[in-house]
């Protein structure tokens, strides 16, 4: 599933022979790169990342995450508050992956019905290794439904039937062997569901190894995984879930799951959008109850869930964006843990050497939504997005991102022998790349046998345009990839990040090596992999990129955040402009949905104010403001479909209009009335405020006339 080596620059030399599903990438990034070609029907591309240029640091220190996944076990409101062009999400304890290392082997886990939930307990291990009466079953990362001995009631709902899943669960009403994302919401929102290692998991009959089946006992079925490998890592991994005709349910642990690797969910869903408790499985040596979704998340580093943070950013933004990038607003993801990293959701275009794919309702988005990418901590990235990015790096921050977004068609095309490619969706070292973006150089010839790279990683070459949709085919010069490259000399630090010199090595100026210069036409491409459709004439030119900025639960956005991220957003616009050669556009605007109004409680109160009232709707954001009558209101709480006001005064009674504003000057408008103020049980001279007045029956109500500061008029009423 979503596992990373703790070193830099990994091949991972897997053919699609051995392998046959790639592994489509859940929340977690690899540094791990695939072989070149890689690439099932139907399926994304790995996930692909900038290479780094510093070595990452030690494996994970033992201990559970700084930060809670979860604030006190429950999620919490989406708070969404646009600043300018920048949307800032607040997490709602699903959009970040704390550190976590799976500490659940040699343990076992019981969930024992109790009312509408369960109780969950740790327990003194216990294994069922496969007997006689083992049942082999053949999924190859599929699924299989099966009848079960017993009616076996789940959250207070009877089954007779189940569905075994490859990837680490079992479900009811409907099979799930989706490999492309394993995360809490998929928990949460799926179909009722077992999941005892919910992970990208391949037996040997999915190309990788160990055996998935199920045995009938008596009074329970054991369904087990016994040494199934995790994809991409290679960890095998032995478990077992048992169901009981009581209604109990035990997971039974053993081998695999290194904790310095390892992501995977942990837990049981009753489906379709329940309550989240996330705790310490590990921790509970006596019963715990709950109701609705009980998990565990585990995960070697801190990452941002883009499923999760797309979901919450569509939830107030209209469908109108190609892709975003979003950034972490404190410490830890940063270029040594391997960011940013970039994955694609979404392609229907032939001839980049990709199959086709759809992902984007994954991540929220019904139709446009093509790329994403997680920019990791914004506060690794230098004031000037022209800057050097890090030591030894040919990019700065604008060309960086330009690399995340390219990735929606770089670089899987490829020649026949294959020439172009160098780590997983990066050209080749030793190819000409025209300084593209995408780790390509610039070489020059020096007519001797030798070549220099010169240049790298400052706009997208005229093969990118082409592939991108941008360059008519015969406007694409050729160009040469040099063979049997030998290094001749190179940077100090070239050796720290490329310890084998060949195409894989990413970008860098003043490296000299010898070879032989063979020359590739885009027609060579074409050949390999089919001509680009939709061509130049009818594909797309301009794009709509959103700039996110993701901080913890109960943090607001850092100014300085907001403003350097607000500075590379604006900035990226008209690089990518001249980096394409103006033949495409790109536009980083928010356009935000308008704020809705679906009721107000209560919709009256008296006309002195200080009252407090909900406006509920959609689309709210932290920042909105309110009026009534013209009158501003305060706004003491704010969440996206919530706002708790407190009423000020108005100098009459009757209705007023309630505005509720946006920061982008979007509006929604609904009544409140004011009415008359009962009189108090000690009131004030009508024309001195503050003035002692004797009670009087004689004066049952006081009208309020005129307000003005420090002083009130009233008169009498009947």
């Amino acid at each position: 599933m979503r596992i990373r080596l703790l070193f830099a620059l990994t091949v991972l030399a897997v053919t699609a022979a051995s392998v046959s599903r790639v592994h489509a990438q859940s929340p977690i990034p690899l540094v791990m790169q695939a072989a070149p070609g890689m690439n099932v029907p139907g399926k994304p591309p790995l996930r692909v990342k900038t290479p780094a240029r510093r070595v990452p640091g030690t494996t994970m220190a033992s201990g559970k995450a700084a930060l809670p996944r979860l604030t006190n076990g429950t999620a919490q409101p989406r708070v969404a508050a646009d600043q300018g062009n920048v949307a800032v999400l607040q997490d709602d304890g699903t959009m970040i992956i704390p550190t976590n290392g799976f500490d659940l082997v040699n343990n076992s886990l019981v969930f024992t019905p109790q009312g509408s939930g369960y109780t969950v307990q740790s327990v003194t291990p216990t294994f069922v290794n496969p007997g006689s009466g083992a049942q082999l079953v053949q999924l190859g990362g599929n699924s299989q439904q099966f009848t079960l001995p017993f009616t076996f009631k789940f959250y207070g709902t009877n089954y007779s039937k189940i569905f075994l899943n490859s990837f680490g669960n079992l479900t009811f009403v409907n099979q799930d062997n989706n490999d492309f994302y394993f995360d809490l919401r998929s928990l949460e929102t799926g179909p009722p569901r077992i999941a005892p290692m919910f992970d990208y998991l391949v037996d040997e009959f999915g190309g990788g190894n160990g055996e998935i089946g199920l045995e009938t006992f008596s009074d329970h079925v054991n369904f087990y995984w016994e040494q199934v490998e995790d994809f991409p890592a290679g960890e095998l991994n032995t478990f077992e879930v048992s169901l009981y005709n009581t209604g109990i349910i035990q997971f039974n642990y053993s081998t695999g799951a290194d904790p310095n690797y390892t992501s995977a969910v942990v837990g049981l869903s009753p489906g379709g959008a329940s309550a989240i408790q996330t705790i310490d499985f590990s921790q509970q040596t006596s019963p715990l109850a709950f109701t609705g979704v009980i998990d565990e998340v585990f995960s070697p580093f801190t990452d941002l869930d883009l499923l999760a943070v797309g979901q919450n950013f569509y939830q107030s933004h209209p469908d109108n964006y190609d892709g975003f990038i979003a950034f972490a607003d404190f410490d830890g993801l940063g270029f040594e843990q391997g960011y940013p990293y970039a994955q694609s959701i979404t392609n229907q275009t032939q001839g980049l050497g990709l199959n086709s794919f759809q992902y984007n309702t994954f991540f929220g988005s019904k139709s446009r939504l093509f790329i994403t990418a997680n920019g990791g901590s914004i506060d690794q990235y230098p004031a000037d997005p022209t800057a050097q990015v890090f030591i030894g790096s040919t990019h700065n921050t604008l060309t960086l991102m330009g690399q995340q977004f390219g990735h929606a068609w770089m670089a899987y095309a490829d020649t026949n022998p294959a020439s172009l490619l160098g780590l997983s969706g990066l050209w080749s070292f030793t190819m000409d790349g025209q300084g593209s973006v995408m780790e390509g150089n610039l070489l020059q010839n020096n007519g001797n046998g030798t070549f220099t790279t010169i240049n790298a990683d400052y706009h997208y070459s005229p093969l990118d345009e082409y592939l991108m949709g941008l360059r008519q085919l015969s406007n694409v010069p050729s160009w040469y990839v040099v063979q049997n490259p030998a290094l001749i000399s190179a940077p100090a630090d070239f050796a720290s990040v490329c310890p084998t010199f060949g195409p894989q090595c990413p970008a860098e100026v003043g490296v000299q090596f010898s070879g032989t210069a063979h020359t590739v036409t885009v027609q060579n491409v074409v050949t390999n992999v089919g001509a680009r459709i939709p061509t130049v004439t009818s594909s797309q030119k301009s794009f709509n990129v959103a700039f996110i900025l993701v901080t913890q639960q109960g943090q607001a956005a850092n100014p300085q955040s907001v403003a350097q991220l607000d500075t590379i957003r604006s900035q990226f616009a008209p690089w990518f402009g001249t980096a394409t050669d103006n033949l495409g556009s790109m536009s980083t605007s928010l356009a935000a949905f308008g704020p809705t109004i679906t009721s107000v409680s209560p919709n009256q109160g008296p006309s002195i104010g200080n009252s407090t009232i909900t406006i509920n709707g959609t689309n709210f954001q932290a920042t909105s403001t309110v009026t009534l009558g013209g009158n501003t209101a305060t706004v003491t709480s704010a969440t996206s479909t919530s706002l708790q006001v407190v009423v000020p005064p108005n100098s009459s009674s009757g209705a007023v209009t309630i505005v509720v504003k946006n920061p982008d000057g979007q509006t929604a408008s609904s009544s409140y009335t004011y009415s008359n103020a009962p009189v108090p049980s000690s009131g004030c001279n009508v024309t001195c405020a503050g003035c002692p007045l004797p009670f009087s029956n004689a004066i049952p109500v006081l009208r309020l006339v005129s307000f003005e500061p420090n002083i009130m008029a009233f008169e009498k009423g009947t």
